[in-house]
């Protein structure tokens, strides 16, 4: 399926995720979980991560992406991976993905990224979460050189994950799209990374506002599965 075709199909089913859930009928079951992004209510979440969950259940919400892993103790949010899993089960809620914080080792020796990726790895599998996503590149590291760079660590850092079960994701923002004299970040993210092994997370917010080319035409007209559309909604 042409990237296209994907982003066309996938709009009509994310626009299910977007409503109620006491919208639907037993006639009309959605086909998707209703998911939210934790990082969206990340000054609730620290002040009170329990009570946040609770509250994000009784709105409807029934899968997570989750953020804030803690490699030293293997936890989140305060609370060790395993006794996490037990208060996701407990309220009948799911996480398909999580953002870590690859960020702060891009310019570390590759031995400490694998191992902080390991880290990622076992707490993924604690919570029977599938995906592993790298979310964010520092303000520092944004030159076209360093995209592919970014590239290299994808592919292989893709590859690992993938060895152990799991899935792996780019989630983009905003300044992948920036023009650099005539390149894009984004650009190179694409024609440099294995779709077989690199998936990307689309955060259509920041590719309708930031990408200056045709985002459901040639732009993304390259055979590529995508496995996550993010949409969000500001003002």
């Amino acid at each position: 399926m042409h990237r296209r075709d994907f982003i066309k199909q996938s709009s009509l089913a994310s626009v299910a995720t977007l409503l109620p859930v006491t919208g639907f009928t037993l006639e009309n079951k959605p086909k998707f979980k209703m998911g939210l992004q934790l990082f969206t209510i990340r000054d609730a979440m620290k002040a009170d991560p329990l009570g946040s969950l609770k509250k994000a259940k009784a709105m409807g919400y029934q899968d997570l992406e989750i953020y804030g892993f803690d490699p030293e103790n293997i936890g989140y949010y305060g609370y060790k991976a395993k006794e996490f899993k037990q208060i996701l089960d407990d309220l009948n809620l799911t996480t398909t993905s999580g953002h870590y914080d690859f960020s702060s080792y891009f310019d570390k020796p590759e031995e400490e990224l694998k191992k902080y990726l390991d880290a990622c790895i076992e707490g993924a599998h604690m919570l029977n979460k599938p995906y592993i996503t790298w979310p964010w590149l520092a303000p520092e590291f944004r030159t076209i050189e360093n995209y592919k760079v970014l590239s290299g660590k994808l592919n292989w850092m893709a590859e690992h994950v993938n060895s152990a079960g799991l899935g792996f994701a780019y989630h983009n923002h905003d300044f992948e799209f920036t023009d650099h004299n005539g390149q894009i970040g984004y650009d190179i993210i694409l024609q440099e990374t294995d779709s077989k092994l690199v998936k990307l997370q689309m955060d259509m917010y920041w590719v309708m506002h930031s990408s200056k080319k045709n985002t459901t035409g040639t732009y993304y007209g390259t055979a590529w599965a995508l496995r996550d559309v993010a949409y969000k909604r500001y003002g």
